[in-house]
């Protein structure tokens, strides 16, 4: 019978180990899911800062490119997320210049990234 508890103990750490490991694997925030988004929802945006230097477009063309732009990227900012975990900001913003850098190299390198 005591075996049969202490297995049962076992089983029961074993799964809330699980479940934290989980839970912590999974709970920030993605930094290729918000690459993919900034890849998504950039492409016009980081050419209207050079075509505005440039004469191009004018300002009330930026500002409406801009507002799109922001649109689409939402209020979600995984930035102010992550302010209280120096460390965790420092690795998503690797992950993400990264996957930046992969999935959209000439957004990356109009937004200065």
């Amino acid at each position: 019978m005591k075996k049969i508890i202490g297995s049962t103990q076992q089983v029961h750490w074993l799964g809330l180990i699980v479940t934290f490991l989980f839970l912590t694997s999974c709970g920030g925030p993605s930094a290729s899911k918000y690459a993919q988004k900034l890849c998504d929802c950039s492409e016009a945006f980081s050419k209207a800062a050079i075509q505005l230097r440039s004469g191009t477009i004018n300002q009330a063309t930026f500002d409406q490119i801009k507002k799109e732009h922001d649109a689409c990227m939402g209020e979600d900012n995984p930035l102010e997320k992550l302010a209280d975990d120096p460390e965790a900001l420092v690795q998503f913003k690797a992950e993400f210049l990264i996957e930046l850098e992969k999935s959209c190299p000439e957004v990356a390198r109009n937004m200065g990234y």
